[in-house]
């Protein structure tokens, strides 16, 4: 049901809030339980779309990315870039990701805080 009312989503208007339908394929793209073969790959494209609709104003893309590909991948410092580039984006560019992109910052700093939990 999730993947349906996503994919609905992305159909009716893949940029409605700076492209989150798109941020949220790429998590539900790792975990379906009908995920194909070039699942990462897939995830990957929506993470470019969801840059590209916010314009890389928001930090989510590049949190999402981290925690569900640069992790099953165990691309440590794939990982480590990403988390980065969504720290240097300026949280108040775009006022309707303010609260969105401060939330995202404090996740990704306690990510890196805590990376030795995620990588072997």
């Amino acid at each position: 049901k999730v993947g349906f009312l996503l994919e609905s989503g992305l159909n009716i208007d893949s940029t409605w809030n700076y492209g989150a339908f798109y941020t949220a394929m790429i998590s539900y793209s790792m975990i379906r339980h009908d995920a194909r073969d070039d699942k990462i790959d897939i995830a990957k494209s929506y993470f470019q779309k969801a840059v590209k609709v916010s314009k890389d104003q928001d930090l989510s893309p590049y949190v999402s990315y981290a925690v569900n590909i640069s992790i099953f991948e165990q691309n440590k410092n794939e990982f480590i870039n990403m988390l980065y580039k969504a720290l240097n984006i300026d949280i108040y560019a775009n006022p309707e990701l303010t609260l969105s992109n401060y939330i995202n910052r404090k996740k990704a700093n306690w990510l890196l805080d805590n990376i030795d939990e995620y990588f072997y």
